[in-house]
């Protein structure tokens, strides 16, 4: 189990591009409770593009999968949320630089792509029965029939991010053959990644 370590703002200011940010599930209300048993400790997963030079003006920005669909936003959209960092490894004798190239190139094919839909029906279809599933820990013997598409919920982009990047082997249970996954990944996944290191928890302030 990682040890959290609560960072100041100051601690914000040093993330770098590439950052996976899981939101933390704050609060101790029934509602809560039950998504936290259900799915975990994270209820959102989104990751940091860095500071980007838009007309003159330097701003954050994110990108994620909400409600709207896939699209990049200003980090300030998720001020005062809580999230635990994870930063991703670079292979020795490689540079992040070639990796947030390839991971910017699908970015913008996901953005540009007008099916990039938030799915709400995979919340229902797979979410909630793949969470009870690994409660029972059946997930192994009644697999679900998810498979990729252009509809996704915020960790399913997150993955596709990284899966057409090359880096389909982000998560801990995808195929050693083919990279990719068999079932709908969640929020708290990542913070089970082989390939991101747990940085800290912070509380978003992009100004």
């Amino acid at each position: 189990m990682k040890t959290v370590k609560t960072s100041t703002k100051s601690d914000y200011e040093n993330m770098v591009a590439l950052d996976v940010c899981c939101s933390v599930q704050a609060g101790s209300n029934p509602f809560i409770a039950i998504k936290k048993w259900l799915i975990g400790e994270h209820s959102h997963v989104f990751i940091y593009l860095g500071v980007l030079d838009l007309c003159g003006m330097y701003v954050d920005w994110l990108a994620e999968s909400n409600g709207r669909g896939v699209m990049m936003q200003p980090v300030s959209a998720r001020n005062d949320e809580m999230v635990d960092v994870y930063r991703f490894k670079v292979p020795e004798g490689e540079s992040i630089h070639d990796y947030y190239h390839k991971i910017i190139e699908v970015l913008a094919k996901l953005l540009s792509n007008q099916n990039s839909y938030y799915d709400y029906l995979s919340i229902v279809r797979f979410v909630v029965p793949q969470a009870i599933l690994r409660k029972l820990h059946l997930e192994k013997f009644i697999p679900l029939a998810w498979q990729r598409d252009s509809f996704q919920i915020c960790s399913e982009f997150v993955y596709e991010l990284f899966y057409q990047a090359g880096l389909g082997n982000i998560l801990p249970n995808s195929n050693p053959d083919t990279n990719a996954i068999p079932q709908i990944p969640l929020p708290s996944d990542f913070a089970n990644s082989p390939m991101l290191e747990y940085i800290g928890r912070f509380t978003v302030d992009g100004g």
